[in-house]
């Protein structure tokens, strides 16, 4: 046998050797890191998913799956979870201005015996007991949906804990006959709800410049001012919507004075919860170039 041949063939043999070695290696770690009970030296973590229905103040939980670790003698972790969960709920319920809600978590259990720690590991969206079929429809964009809920007689006018009716939740879609079945079915466009937005507000934040034009049709007002003082054009303006911008302009709407100086950011936990598209965000590098260039005045000016 030629050297080239032996070569080939004494490299093949390694690399059968190596994957012999190395597959063993890699499904212990993979199941290490696959499993959600884990043993790290004196470290025991433990995770649980928990269905919770939180009613003003009173909590009904429960563990869902309690073949992860966890039995219901064991009543000191089943304790430490209810105290963690009366915890996590009103922080995190209040800042989505919820007072009733029902929805999932995820906790960790740290350590094997007591004093145990508990952790809040994954926090989802809550469900609003208020948000009805119709606001779901809407939200979904789903047109069928609506204009049957709308034939069997469903409340147009109806709104959830955070104060939003059908018709502000379909601005933000982009399926504008949700927006006129709405209307055409007797929603106020001129309601006001979160942070004193209407559905006009709500659109033009959106860049539904369809929308907007359907809701000025029907008699949005475009002179209403929010909770800022600043009206749908100071939002059309401060993000470039030409279209929308024009729009209200025919409507007859003013920019309102020094509306450049209080616009606030706009990506804030509650124009989340009013389902508004996420603003552009400043690269980290150009944030520092800014920082920078103030340093560098400052330093002149001293």
């Amino acid at each position: 046998m030629n050297r080239p041949r032996l070569l080939i063939l004494l490299g093949l043999l390694s690399l059968v050797c190596l994957t012999a070695i190395a597959l063993p290696c890699f499904k212990h770690y993979w199941d290490l890191m696959m499993s959600k009970h884990m043993a790290l030296g004196d470290l025991h973590v433990t995770s649980f998913e928990i269905a919770y229905r939180w009613d003003d103040g009173l909590l009904e939980f429960k563990v869902i799956d309690q073949n992860k670790g966890i039995e219901e003698k064991d009543s000191r972790i089943i304790e430490l979870i209810r105290e963690e969960s009366v915890k996590i709920l009103p922080r995190m319920l209040a800042e989505a201005h919820l007072k009733r809600a029902a929805g999932t978590f995820v906790v960790r259990i740290i350590g094997i015996e007591e004093p145990y720690s508990v952790q809040l590991a994954e926090w989802r969206e809550p469900i609003d007991p208020d948000f009805t079929s119709l606001m779901k429809a809407a939200k979904g964009g789903d047109f069928e949906a609506v204009r049957r809920l709308l034939t069997q007689g469903m409340d147009v006018e109806r709104t959830d804990q955070r104060g939003r009716t059908a018709l502000m939740v379909a601005a933000q879609g982009t399926d504008v006959r949700i927006v006129k079945a709405l209307l055409e079915a007797g929603a106020d466009p001129n309601r006001v709800g979160p942070k004193g937005w209407t559905a006009l507000f709500v659109a033009t934040l959106n860049g539904r410049a369809e929308t907007v034009e359907a809701l000025l049709a029907a008699g949005a007002s475009a002179h209403i001012r929010d909770e800022q003082g600043l009206t749908p054009l100071d939002y059309a303006l401060q993000r470039k919507y030409q279209r929308i911008v024009a729009s209200l302009r025919r409507a007859g709407a003013r920019k309102s004075r020094g509306a450049l100086g209080s616009l606030q950011p706009l990506q804030t936990q509650e124009t989340k919860n009013c389902c508004l598209a996420p603003t552009r965000q400043i690269s980290t590098r150009t944030a520092r170039r800014n920082q920078l260039r103030r340093r560098v005045f400052r330093w002149r000016e001293n």
